[in-house]
């Protein structure tokens, strides 16, 4: 059956347009399609080049204000 379907699906078709129109067409979706992965890989490497350091708090302040966090000591080893 395998067989018997790729002779049929086999027919030697050509994905590219006959027609200048049609070539116009095919060629410029190739070129905008090119372009958007140009810029999309240039974005992403960018993105990753620059190093970016989030820190969670500046101060003791912000520490203290931040309620998500908790500031623990042990006994004997904060002034």
């Amino acid at each position: 059956m395998f067989l018997g379907s790729a002779f049929f699906l086999n027919r030697g078709w050509s994905p590219e347009p006959s027609s200048s129109a049609s070539r116009a067409v095919f060629l410029s979706a190739v070129v905008a399609g090119a372009l958007v992965y140009w810029h999309w890989e240039a974005m992403i490497i960018s993105f990753l080049a620059v190093r970016t350091i989030v820190l969670p708090f500046e101060s003791l302040q912000d520490l203290l204000d931040n309620t998500k966090t908790n500031a623990s000591t042990l006994f004997g080893t904060f002034h």
